[in-house]
């Protein structure tokens, strides 16, 4: 009787309804609304009787509990890798939309050491030097001190004020107002909130309202895709295999993404990328060719650029498997 019940009431219809998705939703679809909104007072009356009784019991019925989970289609979007429905990419892309809302800024943002920047005072063919020389279309502009940005000069205003003969006119005549954000920020809210306002970069601000750096809608969506390259960008290498236990990383490359990359076991919290690793274990400016050993790996400062280490060379100590490509 069980197996009877289950072939015609369960295996059969499930089956019929996959072959006829479409036509069934068609002729259902109405039917399955009317029932559900007859029944709904029902629905609820009887769930309400379930929470009084379980609450004693120290329980609660939810009923905004959601459906589905976001482990469960993880899972299943791994499913559909393993056979071949989705490929690699998609369950990358996938994986990092999930990740998108638990990022903060400070984790994708561009270092203060690394921003361009011009000041107030600079002309307008100057500010178009600087923008020629690094290939960016938008540059912030400071007061004094790069901790005091008072707004952003786009190449567009530039060139209609060099058409109109505006050689010499300061940057500060030219700029837009700046848009600020603090660098715990997550980065879904701060992509609603970039095109909300229509504005492609914001100056991300510290703990104390120094400047930490700045970010672009270029920098978000690159965390979904991948990295965006145009005319002007030369690719770099972050990471760089020499050979099955060897890389030469970058300094900027994130704690999370070397110990993915290399299948390491490096400690995160403290601090977000692998130089300021190093600095956390060697606690001063480190000189070129200076070694630590850090769990599982060996790390050499390879490379400096200033008092900022540009990069390392990471040699794994554990027999564990190749590094990925």
């Amino acid at each position: 009787m069980t197996v009877a019940l289950l072939i015609v009431g369960e295996i059969t219809p499930k089956t019929f309804a996959a072959k006829h998705a479409d036509r069934l939703a068609l002729w259902l679809g109405r039917p399955v609304a009317w029932v559900a909104a007859a029944l709904g007072p029902v629905i609820r009356i009887l769930s309400l009787i379930s929470d009084l009784l379980v609450r004693p019991l120290g329980g609660r019925v939810n009923l905004a509990s959601p459906l589905v989970t976001e482990e469960e289609i993880r899972l299943l979007v791994r499913m559909g890798e393993e056979e071949g429905v989705i490929e690699a990419d998609e369950r990358q892309m996938i994986h990092s939309i999930f990740e998108f809302g638990d990022t903060v800024v400070r984790e994708v943002m561009v270092p203060r050491i690394d921003m361009v920047c011009v000041e107030d005072t600079t002309t307008v063919d100057g500010v178009l030097r600087v923008i020629l020389e690094e290939g960016h279309s938008r540059v912030p502009v400071y007061h004094e001190t790069i901790d005091q940005i008072v707004g952003v000069v786009h190449v567009k205003d530039l060139l209609s004020h060099i058409k109109a003969g505006h050689h010499a006119l300061p940057a500060r005549e030219v700029m837009r107002p700046a848009y600020f954000v603090p660098e715990s920020k997550r980065l879904d809210d701060l992509f609603r909130e970039m095109r909300r306002k229509r504005t492609q970069m914001a100056i991300v601000v510290d703990e104390y309202g120094g400047t930490a750096g700045l970010v672009t809608v270029e920098d978000l969506l690159e965390e979904i895709v991948g990295p965006i390259l145009d005319e002007y960008d030369v690719e770099e290498k972050l990471f760089e295999t020499v050979d099955e236990h060897t890389a030469i990383v970058d300094g900027r490359l994130s704690i999370e993404e070397v110990n993915e990359l290399m299948n390491l076991d490096l400690p995160t919290g403290e601090v977000d990328t692998i130089g300021g690793f190093v600095y956390s274990l060697l606690g001063h400016v480190p000189a070129q060719g200076e070694k630590i050993t850090a769990r599982d790996a060996e790390i050499v400062v390879e490379k400096l650029e200033g008092h900022r280490i540009a990069r390392v060379r990471i040699s794994r100590l554990a027999p564990v498997p190749p590094l990925r490509s």
